[in-house]
């Protein structure tokens, strides 16, 4: 994973997901010289990939965010661990405008089952 950053292993230890180049990619994990291959997962720019606890979906972050001092919306998305069929899971800037006080940065995302709960972006 030469020139890698934020990695996230899936929960198998598989495949790993990570940021290279402002994009999310996917590798899957063999033996040691069995010559895997990285594949690119987003086109238009991602950060933090995670993986879902069963492995089947990575999210990640997608924002104006560049630094932790920067004012920033991002949105968190989810598509397929093969990258298809990315999706807005929420936005902050949707949360922030309920009045709740939670705000975002740039940093890594954590999975969290959360029953129940449907919110419009």
């Amino acid at each position: 994973m030469t020139g890698g950053s934020e990695a996230s292993w899936s929960p198998s230890g598989a495949a790993i997901a990570f940021l290279r180049g402002g994009q999310v990619w996917r590798m899957r994990v063999g033996p040691a010289g069995a010559g895997t291959r990285a594949t690119q997962l987003t086109r238009k720019g991602g950060a933090w990939p995670a993986w879902s606890p069963d492995g089947t979906a990575i999210a990640f972050e997608r924002g104006p965010c560049a630094s932790a001092d920067d004012e920033c919306s991002p949105t968190i998305l989810t598509m397929s661990a093969s990258g298809a069929n990315p999706r807005a899971a929420f936005s902050a800037r949707a949360l922030a405008n309920q009045g709740d006080g939670i705000s975002f940065g740039p940093g890594p995302i954590a999975w969290q089952p959360v029953p129940n709960v449907s919110r419009s972006l």
